[in-house]
């Protein structure tokens, strides 16, 4: 979108200032402590949300405001 916006230079300078503008998204299995999905992660989040539905959508809310929390943390 930038580079529909503003001239070449400008793109490159304004993309300098973003921290961690260089970084590549991936994806991350947020019910695990390394991010990496297991059968056995999701076979205990499929228990627990048979167990206890709330239990689940909470831990989804903790995990949504963690990444609220680190994206606006400036």
């Amino acid at each position: 979108m930038l580079h529909n916006i503003f001239p070449p230079q400008n793109v490159a300078f304004i993309i300098s200032m973003i921290p961690g503008a260089n970084l590549m998204d991936d994806n991350v299995w947020a019910y695990t402590k390394s991010g990496m999905y297991t059968v056995q992660s999701g076979y205990r989040l499929l228990s627990q949300q048979a167990r206890n539905p709330e239990e689940i959508a909470g831990m989804e809310e903790t995990v949504a405001n963690e990444l609220k929390k680190k994206i606006w943390k400036d």
